[in-house]
């Protein structure tokens, strides 16, 4: 991997946090049908996937790290645990505080609401991240080892996982929130970042018509496939249309500048988080107040994209900064002791 700056990665996750915006508006099927959502809307988290899991990679290759003690050094491991943490329990209390649905009778309930991410919608992709944490370095060691092996080693684990749920018929929220669903598109990223042997433009070929192929299947005609019941646009199978479309975003755009798109990009995690609270609590009196459904969709990204970007200022860079701070004095004090 060449130790440049791949500015396209913060322009994809831009795209991706205003997919997310989208997919979560109101509109009807049909419609979401004819303007293709499938193919690019639906296909948010594994692009958030993807560039975890090649910036992550970039991090650890850049780092020298080789070992999992590295990877899970107390200093480190809290550290994004309060990043990834704090400015979501900030937003699950809003929930709680602003919306008369949540009702918590025990402690039962409150570990519940918090392991399944809050109400807002999205919110299993925050445990997702958690997961990540902890799940990437054993990914990273297999790809790095022989990354041509590896993706298939990836593609394989991936299948027998959907096989396993499959076969064990596991309930909606156990599939949902466990981040071994996306462990191919994960290791697709960290592929592309770490393979310099070339790859046959066959491979890619046939990754697109056969995701293409399915996704039209699934989402235009019905098909079921008896292997994946859940989340099947974004499953496996559908990923496979998304591998060539990024391989050529990287090999061509990666150093392609968009300013505004780089700006959002930064703060994806904050739109998100504000995005879960906004469409909980107040998506529905803002569309008695605006009937009009486009400039209904337009609000709705302005407030998202600037609620986060506050919300980015005063919790992310501020007082989670300032957590963070504290607790690496905490270590270096006791390193010191």
């Amino acid at each position: 991997m060449e130790n440049k700056r791949y500015y396209i990665l913060d322009s994809l996750k831009a795209l991706a946090i205003i997919f997310v915006i989208t997919t979560h508006f109101s509109i009807s099927r049909a419609d979401r049908l004819m303007l293709g959502f499938p193919f690019w809307i639906v296909m948010a988290v594994p692009i958030f996937m993807f560039v975890s899991g090649f910036v992550n990679a970039a991090s650890m290759s850049k780092k020298g790290i080789s070992t999992f003690s590295d990877c899970y050094s107390k200093r480190a491991t809290v550290g994004k645990l309060v990043r990834f943490l704090v400015p979501f329990l900030l937003i699950a209390a809003a929930e709680i505080f602003l919306s008369d649905k949540i009702v918590l009778k025990s402690l039962d309930d409150g570990i519940r609401f918090f392991f399944q991410g809050a109400k807002g919608p999205g919110g299993y992709y925050v445990m997702l991240m958690v997961q990540f944490m902890f799940v990437f370095p054993a990914i990273y060691f297999v790809m790095k080892k022989n990354p041509k092996k590896g993706i298939i080693i990836a593609f394989i684990f991936t299948l027998l996982y959907e096989i396993f749920c499959s076969v064990n018929n596991v309930s909606y929220t156990f599939y949902t929130q466990l981040i071994l669903r996306y462990v191919f598109i994960i290791a697709f990223g960290t592929f592309l970042c770490l393979n310099t042997e070339k790859v046959s433009i066959w491979w890619y070929i046939a990754s697109f018509i056969l995701g293409t192929a399915y996704i039209i299947a699934h989402d235009y005609f019905g098909y079921a496939s008896p292997v994946i019941r859940m989340w099947q646009t974004t499953s496996l199978y559908g990923v496979l249309y998304l591998v060539p479309v990024l391989a050529l975003i990287m090999r061509f755009l990666s150093q392609v500048r968009i300013p505004p798109l780089e700006w959002i990009g930064k703060r994806t995690y904050s739109i998100f988080l504000v995005q879960m609270v906004y469409y909980f609590c107040f998506d529905k009196q803002m569309a008695q107040l605006i009937p009009n459904t486009f400039l209904h969709y337009i609000v709705n990204l302005a407030i998202c994209i600037g609620g986060g970007a506050l919300y980015y200022l005063l919790v992310e860079k501020l007082l989670t900064g300032f957590i963070v701070k504290q607790t690496d004095r905490l270590f270096e004090g006791k390193k010191a002791a």
